[in-house]
């Protein structure tokens, strides 16, 4: 529990980029760090406002008295979940096939005559289902929402007034994907564990491991994985899982999970 264990999000994605739209069959990431796949990076919805996106789940139920009029049985009888989000960058391709259906919009490349140019068709045209991804980072964390299946649900006024930039609220309506699911969440807290140290022994005689400046007991070129493991987790401070592999003698790898700063001294060498 602590700070460690607080989240405050920023944009993760490329040119400030929180939320991402591609064609339904787009590949999904499986994890919070990796590139996104084209068609997600094609479909960066820009800058939101700093009201951030809200993530919404609902879950209702009903329930059942019993003879004396006690609450006994209680049934689900609802849930979904919603995204709320606002964007600002209202000319963007991305944006307004979004807000509108692609089918709805035309964009005219600049020529001689003309800047770029664009149509809107607004109509009653259902808008189809997508998948999404929101990516956000807090320090060295990262998370992800990842959904399959989701449509425009509803759209918030959009403003046209001096000394204020357009925008429009965006609600998302997710629905079940392809396994019964709704959004998968993935986050990555971005602390790696520390790396083996490669120990070789290198003459005869006693060598010690060392782990924040304490030593171990004395070892020797003939000692085995178990007793370079017994040493190491008998240092004073030394916790979490301590590993030893490699050849039976002369040659360890070791690795620490909670790690430390590690040193040999005599007959070895780290490498």
């Amino acid at each position: 529990m602590g700070i460690k264990d607080t989240y405050s999000a920023k944009s993760a994605g490329p040119q400030g980029g929180v939320a991402f739209v591609a064609p339904v069959g787009t590949e999904l990431p499986t994890d919070a760090t990796s590139e996104l796949p084209a068609a997600f990076l094609a479909g960066n919805l820009g800058v939101l406002t700093d009201e951030g996106h809200l993530r919404k789940i609902t879950r209702t139920s009903n329930t059942e008295k019993d003879y004396d009029g006690g609450d006994y049985i209680i049934n689900q009888n609802e849930y979904g979940a919603t995204y709320e989000f606002t964007v600002y960058d209202v000319d963007l391709e991305s944006v307004k096939n979004l807000l509108y259906g692609a089918h709805n919009v035309e964009f005219i490349p600049a020529d001689a005559t003309h800047g770029n140019r664009y149509k809107v068709t607004h109509n009653a045209d259902e808008l189809p289902l997508q998948s999404f991804v929101f990516w956000t980072k807090s320090g060295k964390k990262k998370a992800r929402d990842v959904i399959q299946y989701a449509k425009v649900d509803e759209l918030g006024e959009m403003p046209f007034k001096t000394g204020e930039a357009s925008k429009v609220k965006v609600t998302l309506k997710v629905t079940k994907n392809d396994d019964n699911d709704y959004i998968y969440e993935y986050g990555d807290d971005g602390e790696t564990a520390p790396g083996p140290v490669t120990v070789k022994v290198v003459a005869t005689g006693v060598w010690r491991f060392g782990v924040g400046g304490q030593l171990s007991a004395p070892l020797s070129e003939t000692s085995t994985n178990t007793e370079v493991k017994a040493a190491i987790e008998a240092i004073a401070g030394v916790t979490g899982t301590v590993n030893v592999t490699g050849a039976t003698v002369g040659t360890y790898d070791v690795s620490l999970s909670d790690g430390g700063t590690v040193s040999v001294n005599g007959a070895a060498t780290l490498s």
